[in-house]
């Protein structure tokens, strides 16, 4: 499509909105809001600027309209969303530049036995445990641990590649929902203004527990529905790289104690009641301690940047919504409807709802949208938010394309999966997740009384 018709789309579809008449109820200020707020998102979704341009322009558009004090545009980052954000990039970027990663990548692969099937295995489990260590930041070390094996193997565009790139994918996004990371806090963040809904660490992990056999499940899928070309064992081949990082550094085992540190105080959470975020933070700080010293200058310059005030940016929606009302009106909406639908039923409706979203939206944009609205919702509906929520997470994982989620881009652009394989995997992962949610999730919320 050309360009100027993809900004003509982005800057007039959004004006209908105008026609839709104002009451009582839904303000000539909810109006604009919907109309400021889907200009920015078409120009985001259509890729027409560099991403950093959407995330000051949705703070800056609702001051100069007047929508929002620059008190209330700018309060997401008295949240710990970005810091969170920017404590688990910069800390997935100090572990990369040790070579622990790569290192524990290899050695994984090969305990895997280096087979395809290993292998798919592998790069879950290495994913697991890179978002044990830097929460929901796993994404561009497993792209790059992932695209590395591919390239090890000698693979091309193949239904092996796209094998082995969609299971890393796996590995590092599927544990964030049950690893408490910056998705999960986007939703809470926002929630927070409307009432507490803290969780510890350990309190997430526990009630989503029932996703973690279910990780292990959906590469299984992939390997049964990309059978791979021909076998191989590139045990040789890992081996030999392994060997030829030599014995583990000075500062890989500095930085193994930093983790094993840093895991301890977030599983003991519960305990001493700091925050995720701030504990990512203050051991990113004592990485560049003397004496441990694994940080550097990379590990900073090297932060995506655009990426942290995008979802700032994408907070901000929330935060405004709330403050005009737009969370009340939506939930006035929803609660008669839902009301009638039983408990259930509204988890299944969230889930349905992220899923339809994702098309339009980011995730990040329909957690900063939903949440003051949904948290509002569960209130008046007597359910925990929380359940909502971990509903709206799932329902977004649900892809059809490509583009709906971008941190699949990062996978999809090196060029190793194919669209026919790619839509395969993920339309029957749709239906299967959507009977997994109903059959497994809901029922263990249930029982462990959330």
């Amino acid at each position: 499509m050309d360009k100027r018709i993809k900004w003509a789309a982005s800057l007039l579809l959004p004006l209908l909105i105008f026609l839709v008449p104002v009451s009582e109820a839904f303000t000539g200020q909810m109006r604009l809001f919907f109309v400021v707020t889907l200009v920015v998102i078409a120009v985001m979704a259509l890729e027409l600027t560099p991403m950093i341009v959407p995330a000051l322009a949705f703070p800056l558009l609702y001051i100069l309209t007047g929508l929002a004090a620059p008190k209330t545009a700018f309060s997401t980052w008295l949240t710990v969303n970005p810091w969170m954000l920017i404590g688990g990039l910069m800390m997935a970027n100090i572990l990369n530049g040790t070579g622990l990663l790569k290192r524990g990548a290899y050695w994984g692969v090969i305990k895997s036995g280096a087979t395809y099937q290993g292998i798919l295995y592998a790069l879950l489990i290495a994913g697991i445990v890179c978002n044990l260590f830097i929460p929901g930041q796993a994404l561009i070390p497993m792209a790059l641990i992932t695209y590395s094996v591919c390239q090890a193997l000698g693979l091309e565009k193949s239904r092996a590649s796209s094998r082995i790139m969609l299971a890393g994918f796996f590995g590092a996004t599927i544990p964030m929902y049950f690893f408490y990371s910056s998705h999960f806090v986007m939703f809470q963040s926002v929630g927070m203004s409307v009432t507490d809904v803290s969780v510890s660490w350990a309190g997430y992990l526990f009630h989503n527990l029932p996703l973690v056999p279910w990780a292990f499940f959906v590469v299984f899928l992939v390997s049964r529905l990309l059978k791979a070309e021909k076998e191989i064992n590139g045990k040789a081949y890992f081996q030999k790289e392994l060997d030829a990082m030599g014995p583990m550094s000075s500062r890989e085992k500095r930085a193994v104690a930093v983790c094993i540190a840093l895991v301890l105080c977030l599983v003991t959470n519960s305990l001493h009641k700091i925050q995720p975020a701030w504990i990512l933070m203050l051991f990113v700080c004592i990485s560049f301690l003397p004496g441990i010293d694994i940080g550097n200058k990379e590990s900073v310059e090297q932060v995506n940047w655009s990426f942290v005030f995008l979802s700032a940016g994408c907070m901000a929606i929330g935060e405004v919504s709330n403050a005009l009302g737009v969370g009340a009106w939506l939930s006035s909406m929803l609660v008669p409807f839902m009301s009638r639908c039983g408990n259930a039923m509204v988890l299944v409706c969230a889930w349905l709802l992220a899923f339809i979203m994702n098309f339009l939206m980011s995730p990040l944009a329909i957690a900063a949208t939903f949440s003051a609205p949904l948290t509002k919702l569960a209130i008046d509906l007597s359910i925990n938010p929380l359940t909502l929520y971990y509903s709206m997470i799932q329902g977004a994982d649900q892809i059809l394309l490509p583009y709906e989620w971008p941190y699949f881009l990062v996978f999809f652009s090196f060029g190793l999966i194919s669209m026919k394989d790619f839509f395969k995997v993920y339309s029957i992962k749709l239906i299967i997740s959507f009977l997994f949610f109903i059959a497994v999730m809901i029922p263990w919320w249930n029982l462990i009384h959330v």
